[in-house]
């Protein structure tokens, strides 16, 4: 299933505290934060997605679902490319009224590819949610990259259902530049009711977005083979400071799962969206949400690609114009479970890359 060879570590490998830092940055404005869980909505039911109500350009015989409900015991987790979403891409009503639309299918979602220097694109896109009835919120990163092309990270959550723990969101400290843009890390628990004592799945989100070309060779400079140290190094760390167990890795990575190289490697590690293209062509692999299914436990076994172009009836000019990517989801429990195995004696978590 994975790519499987001898795993080769490169001596220039970094000490896993040098990829943690405390640059931290949170952008977003928060919405207040509610309580209102919805009432059992068949939410595995992707087909019933309905159009947005956008304008003449777009179908718009059915109303947006922002604001139905969702169902009380699972959450979906996200990740979506919106390619270049910039300033054109914001202003556009129909793209954004699509955008509004699929995020508000989930819980939290991880977005890549923000083009934008004061992160307006993702202020706007929630302003959008919750103009139609939705209480999402976002944070986002400073924009990153090695040349004057960069990016920003964002976080988008509905605030009903999910809390982002405070001062927890940070960008990974990469001083050695070994990868183009270093991902962003954050971590949520859901808002549950009581019930005996259990607690509100709470989660650590590594947010990334590949170099295309900097993927597709087999060298300790592959970013793949730097993304298992970044993915070791942040979920020690996690653990050493607030016993954290559950790390989602999830992003563009580029690549199909059959070459995710080290990064797959990793025991326990699944990319769960399988095998469906994730383009809006329906012809290639690149985005990806990897789970530890030994310690994340809260993984339902329910996972896949939201193809909005279907379900949504745009032409392929229509989807072209909101993005390349179509976002990938996977289910997990409400509720904290117990994990099939302990983080602290595992290999994997060991505190050095070797």
């Amino acid at each position: 299933m994975f790519w499987k060879r001898k795993r080769r570590r490169s001596r220039t490998r970094l000490p896993w505290t040098r990829f943690i830092g405390p640059g931290a940055t949170i952008l977003g404005l928060l919405s207040l934060l509610g309580f209102g869980v919805g009432k059992g909505v068949d939410f595995s039911r992707l087909d019933d997605v309905p159009p947005p109500a956008t304008g003449e350009d777009y179908p718009s015989d059915q109303p947006s679902l922002v604001g139905t409900s969702k169902l009380n015991d699972r959450i979906r987790i996200a990740s979506f490319n919106i390619q270049k979403f910039g300033k054109s891409k914001s202003s556009d009503v129909n793209v954004m009224g699509v955008l509004a639309t699929v995020m508000a299918q989930f819980d939290v979602v991880a977005i890549q590819e923000v083009l934008s220097a004061d992160s307006k694109p993702v202020q706007k896109l929630v302003d959008r949610i919750n103009a139609q009835g939705g209480r999402y919120a976002w944070t986002a990163s400073r924009p990153i990259g090695r040349t004057s092309y960069v990016e920003q990270y964002a976080f988008v959550w509905d605030t009903t259902r999910i809390r982002l723990v405070p001062e927890s969101a940070y960008l990974v400290s990469d001083p050695e530049d070994r990868m183009h843009r270093e991902p962003m890390v954050a971590t949520f628990q859901t808002i549950v009711s009581p019930i005996s004592g259990r607690e509100g799945f709470r989660f650590t989100l590594i947010n990334v977005h590949t170099d295309p070309d900097e993927v597709t060779f087999d060298g300790p400079e592959n970013e793949l083979n730097v993304l298992d140290d970044v993915y070791r190094s942040v979920r020690q760390y996690e653990y050493s400071r607030h016993r954290e167990e559950d790390f989602i890795l999830l992003g563009d990575l580029n690549v199909d799962r059959d070459h995710l190289y080290e990064l797959g490697q990793i025991h326990g590690i699944e990319s769960v969206a399988g095998d469906q293209p994730t383009n809006t062509a329906g012809t290639k692999v690149y985005d990806h949400i990897l789970v530890d299914r030994a310690t994340t436990s809260e993984f339902t076994g329910e996972a896949g690609v939201l193809e909005f172009v279907r379900h949504l009836k745009l032409t392929p000019e229509q989807a072209k114009l909101v993005s390349d990517h179509q976002p990938v989801w996977a289910e997990f429990s409400s509720y904290e479970q117990p994990a099939f195995g302990s983080i602290a004696t595992r290999p994997a978590a060991t505190a050095e890359a070797r």
